[in-house]
């Protein structure tokens, strides 16, 4: 098997569970939840989700192992500043010889000109750095593709369903999107 199929895989795999925790996130935000209101302020939105990283694991792992069986788990690991760990379990066979890999994406969930925007910010694989700008050219824009339809998915959901970000905060283990309603 060649160095650049391992790459590329491990790559796509990679990507895909990005595309499914922005998907996941949208999806969450639009399914209504019964849950007593809280006192906030007018600046706060209408609508405001917060997501625990366990919950959220558990759903991008369900819906990666659909379209990558090589990816066994997805630890999310929600950090400080809207920063969102994606830890993935890959399974993999080389030369005949299967291997248990672990790929890190290290990414930044924002608000931008009123649009949710997810930035994958950094990657490692087995514990090594592996720098977005080291990438082979064509691995590197299928990234930026799938990352910019990533958003423009997400986007779409929100404004299917008249929401419109207004900001993501986290802590250490929830992820929190306020909305407001146009």
């Amino acid at each position: 098997m060649k160095t650049g199929h391992f790459i590329l895989g491990v790559l796509a795999g990679v990507l895909l569970s990005a595309v499914v925790f922005v998907v996941a996130v949208v999806l969450l935000s639009t399914r209504p939840v019964a849950k007593q209101p809280q006192q906030v302020s007018a600046s706060a939105g209408d609508i405001t989700i917060s997501v625990q990283e366990g919950y959220l694991g558990q759903l991008t792992t369900a819906l990666a192992r659909e379209k990558a069986p090589m990816i066994q788990a997805v630890v999310i690991d929600v950090q400080p500043g809207a920063r969102v760990d994606m830890i993935l379990g890959l399974e993999m066979a080389i030369l005949g010889q299967k291997l248990d890999l672990q790929a890190r994406l290290i990414n930044a969930l924002q608000v931008q000109d009123a649009r949710l925007r997810f930035d994958v910010q950094k990657m490692e694989v087995a514990g090594l750095d592996v720098p977005l700008e080291m990438l082979p050219q064509s691995m590197r824009t299928s990234l930026e593709k799938m990352v910019a339809d990533a958003n423009e998915q997400a986007n779409r959901m929100l404004a299917e369903n008249s929401l419109v970000p207004l900001k993501v905060v986290s802590d250490d283990s929830t992820i929190t999107i306020s909305l407001r309603a146009r």
